[in-house]
């Protein structure tokens, strides 16, 4: 059994409704984040999850530490890829436009939770309180629940007003748990359950390690190599290449496709139905204007457009072989990949073949970089069919920069960065 199922709960939060996860600091809001995410994605939910200050690699961490901890022998690529962590500019408040675009930029058929961890309650009230309201509002529109944590700086008591600083959001939270720390083990205290603070709160004892509690110190900052996923479309050349070198170094792949294409990497190919090609359909009229050129009238083209958006909508980077035109914009197909990492303001990293360096998109222009490494667990590897010998040593070399060469251990390379 699942250590926080809903009918333990004691309530199922419905779509739009907001539920409040209260605990002094150490206690484990994350941890019971983590955990509540990790019910849903078993489910096969898809899970958004938004972990301020925290890296990706940083909340894949958690969700792997706490999945080893469980026991949980599903393959990690299988629960992984409906985990969809939000990133953002660092020390930006909440902004609902934002989220509004990204959540519409990865739309779900599946059922969905929405997890906010660090949301900042201080400030004014009347501001914070419309920003809850317009999360709810968001949370409706894509059918998804949401769960929130606050740091609280004294125990809660029956009866008592809510703590500071969620005092005057109380109305807005239609659910609500406590984490009480009792010695060795932690009551999941219910406070309020279906819009009614409970006079006589139920309390869940919960064990450390049933809840999961593990201090961000002691989270793997290093992910093993099966937790990062290249997204890609095997086709011949670079994205050929990348494919080659993510399953040299154990990574997981998957390689956006459609019924009739030919492919050049079998590994973890996905074929796209037609509803899932709608998502990133865009006329090739649009992608011309865009790009300022224009591309020979073939079958499959658009929907070849539509895997690519597939590739970048829930990467957390994009790199790109190819060349760099005087406009800005990457030469092929190719640069329809750059411009959508562009529009989702991802970390975007081209390879010019015909200079030979490394750029990257920086304050609306290109600039020349040392060769960069991966530090997403699920980033875009692509760029054009021609690849050339500069090109291929520079893939080559992202790998290995990043994971060390392929035979050395994951435990022994160089933990990476974050970001």
């Amino acid at each position: 059994m699942t250590p926080l199922p809903p009918e333990e709960l004691g309530f199922e939060p419905r779509p739009g409704e907001l539920c409040l996860g209260l605990a002094r600091a150490g206690v484990g809001r994350t941890a019971f984040l983590v955990q509540l995410g990790i019910d849903a994605l078993l489910r096969g939910d898809t899970v958004f999850h938004l972990a301020k200050p925290m890296s990706d690699e940083e909340l894949y961490g958690w969700y792997d530490a706490l999945l080893q901890r469980r026991g949980i022998s599903t393959p990690r690529e299988e629960i992984f890829a409906r985990l969809r962590p939000f990133t953002r500019p660092e020390n930006e408040d909440l902004d609902i436009h934002w989220m509004e675009a990204w959540l519409g930029s990865v739309a779900d058929r599946h059922r969905s939770l929405l997890l906010v961890d660090g949301f900042d309650w201080e400030g004014w009230t009347v501001v914070r309180a419309a920003e809850l309201g317009g999360l709810r509002t968001l949370a409706q529109r894509h059918q998804a629940p949401v769960w929130m944590t606050a740091r609280t700086f004294r125990p809660w008591q029956p009866n008592e007003p809510w703590p500071s600083p969620v005092t005057d959001f109380e109305p807005l939270c239609r659910h609500a748990v406590a984490l009480v720390p009792r010695q060795d083990r932690v009551l999941l205290r219910v406070i309020k359950r279906d819009g009614l603070n409970l006079a006589h709160p139920d309390d869940l004892d919960l064990k450390p390690e049933d809840v999961g509690l593990v201090r961000p110190e002691a989270t793997p900052r290093a992910l093993p190599r099966r937790a990062y996923t290249l997204l890609s479309g095997g086709a011949a050349g670079a994205e050929e290449t990348f494919g080659a070198c993510a399953e040299t170094w154990g990574l997981t792949e998957v390689h956006f496709s459609f019924p009739g294409r030919r492919v050049y990497r079998r590994r973890g190919v996905v074929e796209l139905s037609d509803e899932d090609l709608q998502q990133g359909l865009v006329g090739q009229a649009y992608v011309e204007s865009q790009l300022g050129r224009r591309f020979p009238r073939r079958e499959g083209f658009e929907e070849l457009l539509g895997t690519i958006w597939h590739q970048v909508a829930t990467a957390g980077e994009v790199f790109v072989v190819g060349v760099l035109l005087p406009d800005g914009t990457v030469s092929g197909g190719t640069g329809w990949a750059a411009e959508l990492a562009k529009h989702f303001m991802k970390t975007i990293h081209v390879f010019d073949q015909s200079q030979e360096k490394w750029m990257r998109w920086e304050d609306r222009e290109w600039v020349v970089v040392a060769p960069p490494r991966i530090r997403k667990a699920r980033f875009t590897g692509t760029g054009t069919r021609y690849l050339n010998a500069a090109g291929k040593a520079a893939v080559e070399r992202l790998f290995t920069d990043t994971f060390g060469p392929p035979d050395t251990p994951t435990a022994d390379r160089p933990q990476l960065d974050s970001q």
